[in-house]
């Protein structure tokens, strides 16, 4: 299954105008109570620290917008990032302090109330997960039945949301984790060069590196969760990708700057949304580029299905992470969760109605 969720006619317009640009933790109960008392060491209101993972992947391409076109200093607000390995990297940094909010896949903050912390998506990124899972072109049609997948190496590039969907994928295939070997990485580079070197069957990633093997023939993608479409086929829903999130605490105690975080975020997608391929390559930063701007700019049209929109959060697309999720963790499915909690969006709707989104 490989749809990007636009006609090839679409697709093949845009290509065709990039072509033109080119030659032109948190804390529960009482927590809350005595986090509101105590000093915060970033407290100042003028900053904002973001930790996150993978900053040049399509997943936090509407922040790099927010802050390359202005947005943010528009609001008032400087942005720092604060660059980790994983998405459980970027909770932790905010646990010890080191960061105001982290970028990160939506069902984490299910997760971390599964574990007695209170968190929420103060805004949505992207609807879609934005990863894909793919066969080496070299196994030809094979990897159709589940014994295709029996002893094979899967790399996937940072653990959180691409265990989902490989999980997922062997869930419905009646096959057990153990039956194959999964190689974690955090390094792009590394996965690929080990792919196209034989050592890797599949790959599981969200990565402008990994897409280009598409696009040269290299990788047949099985499961694509870069548009609604084949987020839907994978999961029975669409599934939430990259959130905003912070714990609950500190949206309570900084409404201020949460509203100015959505506003400049919206504001962004709301850009994205009608942005050519000239316009991307003057805002996205240079070091964003080194995969190939054709590529890149081919790898944007894939994802564009998968931003969201206007920021919101619905309660169906939450539903879905819950049952996710449920599957894979124990701690998950014995819980009791308000998903309501999970996720706010009075900053986004603000921020709809003041840039007409």
């Amino acid at each position: 299954m490989n749809d990007a969720g636009h006609s090839p006619q679409g697709r093949r317009r845009f290509l065709h105008q990039a072509g033109v640009a080119l030659a032109g933790a948190g804390l529960t109960g009482a927590d809350l109570r005595a986090l509101a008392q105590r000093p915060n060491p970033l407290a100042d209101h003028q900053h904002l620290t973001v930790a996150l993972c993978a900053r040049a992947s399509m997943a936090h391409l509407p922040l790099t917008l927010a802050q390359a076109l202005g947005y943010f200093e528009a609001e008032g607000v400087s942005i720092r990032w604060l660059d980790v390995a994983t998405d459980d990297a970027a909770l932790q940094a905010v646990h010890r302090g080191a960061a105001h909010v982290a970028a990160c896949a939506y069902p984490l903050t299910i997760a971390q109330h599964a574990r007695g912390a209170a968190w929420r998506s103060l805004v949505l990124q992207t609807r879609t997960p934005q990863v894909v899972l793919g066969v080496s072109s070299r196994n030809g049609p094979g990897f159709n039945r589940p014994t295709d997948w029996r002893g094979k190496r899967v790399g996937l590039l940072y653990p959180g949301v691409t265990d989902m969907v490989l999980d997922t994928v062997l869930q419905r295939a009646r096959l057990l984790p153990g039956q194959l070997t999964w190689v974690h990485s955090d390094d792009a580079v590394t996965l690929v060069s080990r792919f196209q070197s034989g050592h890797l069957d599949a790959l599981c990633a969200g990565d402008v590196r990994v897409w280009a093997l598409e696009q040269q023939g290299q990788l047949r993608v099985l499961a694509d969760t870069r548009s609604q479409r084949g987020t839907s086929a994978v999961f029975g829903g669409v599934l939430p990708g990259s959130a905003v999130c912070a714990p609950e605490a500190w949206a309570v105690t900084h409404p201020g700057l949460a509203q100015k975080l959505a506003d400049a975020v919206v504001h962004a997608l709301k850009w994205l949304h009608t942005a050519g391929p000239a316009d991307l390559l003057r805002a996205v930063p240079s070091e964003h580029l080194d995969v190939g701007r054709v590529q890149y700019l081919s790898a944007v049209e894939q994802a564009r299905d998968g931003f969201s929109p206007d920021g919101l959060l619905t309660a169906e697309a939450a539903s879905t992470a819950l049952k996710v999720l449920g599957r894979m963790d124990p701690q998950v499915r014995t819980a009791w969760i308000d998903l309501e909690r999970t996720y706010t969006n009075e900053f986004t709707l603000r921020a709809k109605t003041r840039f007409r989104v």
